[in-house]
């Protein structure tokens, strides 16, 4: 499997929990970040780099903080019937790639060489 079919693979679980495994506005988060922090320990696992549980939730809380916003627009969104699961769904897909692209391209700067 390459990097962006294990990110589309993370985004799916993602959107299951966004859609409607957690219904509840914002209290999807924690199982969001989870499933960020496994998708990122499984890229560095491709990539061959040491990354450690800990360094993958770290990682994962600071990707999702910056998206801070964008997660009260989703909670918003969740709170209007008929719209909320769609909106949940699509909105936790596309953070969670979001992520997985920002992790790729944090992994690929760490393993530049210093300048």
């Amino acid at each position: 499997m390459t990097p962006i079919q294990t990110i589309h693979c993370f985004a799916t679980v993602a959107a299951g929990i966004g859609g409607g495994l957690a219904p509840m506005p914002g209290s999807d988060a924690p199982l969001l970040v989870a499933v960020q922090a496994a998708m990122i320990q499984a890229l560095a696992v491709q990539r061959g780099s040491r990354m450690t549980a800990v360094a993958a939730m770290e990682l994962a809380l600071t990707l999702s903080a910056t998206m801070a916003g964008r997660h009260l627009a989703r909670a918003l969104l969740k709170a209007v019937p008929g719209l909320g699961p769609a909106a949940g769904a699509l909105t936790a897909a596309a953070l969670t790639e979001a992520v997985g692209h920002a992790a790729l391209a944090w992994m690929a700067r760490a393993e530049e060489p210093a300048r």
